[in-house]
């Protein structure tokens, strides 16, 4: 695994680093492995994670915009319509009453 260089070994390396990182395994601990061929180092770990918390407000607003556009299909009023079933609950209440029960 130490002198194959390949995308899924690499994200293997980064996978296991980053599960090391959030188990609590030390930077030297990571950086040692590196070294042995077997993971990524601290640093890769570090930008890696700081690349994606800079990307979250970037992939969240294009998300949300996302989702807003696809109301715009639906009518207004109908979302913001509040549905009573009240009455279609207590007009059938006799039908759902099974026969022989007993009651309270």
């Amino acid at each position: 695994m130490a002198g194959i260089r390949n995308q899924h070994v690499n994200n293997f390396k980064l996978g296991l680093a980053l599960y090391l990182a959030g188990s609590g395994v030390t930077c030297d601990a990571i950086n040692t492995l590196s070294s042995a061929g077997v993971s990524v180092t601290h640093q890769t770990v570090y930008n890696y994670k700081k690349k994606i918390a800079d990307e979250h407000p970037i992939r969240y607003s294009r998300r949300m915009a996302q989702w807003n556009s696809s109301f715009s299909n639906f009518d207004r009023i109908e979302q913001l319509s509040i549905h009573f079933y009240d009455n279609a609950i207590e007009e059938r209440k006799e039908e759902r009453k099974m026969k022989g029960a007993m009651s309270s």
